[in-house]
């Protein structure tokens, strides 16, 4: 599945949009007509507008005004997750006693503020290297999707996160809206509410 923004030339000039296949918080999937080759593609049309609005302009600033420059330094990339993850980073290295739990609240506490009403849409799915951790929040918007299961026979001793269900399976759970999921392979999945 190829994916473009709205406004790009190259919808515009190479593919004829049929059917929607689907939509959700990015963008909305076509059933479209590719000119050449002639054949039949899923085409991905994203929003006009990033996961977080006004990143660039608004959001962004206010991320690197808090970072260290230590972490600022270690951004290679001009994504907003890679702006989070350093802010995330920097929670966990301040108060080496913090949970990866307590971290994500108040990365999601920080996200709200900086926002100051505008529209995010956030997975973030994260590892201490003993547990997976998941949080699904939106802010002025749907949430995005996330999954998880334990126990697909296909994945046996597996545990997953995915933003859509893997298998046709009906071991795929929805994490809930505003909570982080914690996946321990010694424990059952835990649900923490933001």
């Amino acid at each position: 599945m190829l994916a473009v923004h709205e406004s790009d030339t190259i919808l515009r000039q190479r593919y004829r949009l049929t059917n929607i296949v689907g939509q959700g918080g990015m963008g909305t999937v076509w059933e479209a007509e590719q000119e050449r080759p002639r054949r039949r593609v899923a085409l991905k049309v994203m929003r006009r507008d990033h996961l977080i609005d006004d990143f660039h302009a608004r959001f962004r600033p206010r991320i690197v005004a808090e970072l260290e420059p230590h972490y600022l330094a270690g951004i290679l990339g001009n994504t907003e997750s890679e702006y989070l993850f350093a802010v995330l980073r920097q929670l966990l290295a301040n108060d080496p006693d913090l949970p990866m739990e307590a971290a994500l609240a108040e990365l999601m506490g920080r996200v709200e503020a900086w926002a100051d009403g505008g529209r995010c849409l956030l997975n973030v799915v994260v590892s201490d290297g003993e547990r997976l951790y998941a949080a699904r929040h939106a802010l002025n918007d749907g949430c995005p999707s996330l999954y998880y299961t334990t126990d697909d026979e296909l994945f046996p001793e597996a545990q997953l996160i995915a933003s859509e269900r893997l298998t046709e399976s009906s071991f795929w759970r929805s994490v809930p809206e505003h909570q982080i999921l914690i996946l321990d392979p010694e424990e059952p999945p835990e649900l923490l509410s933001l």
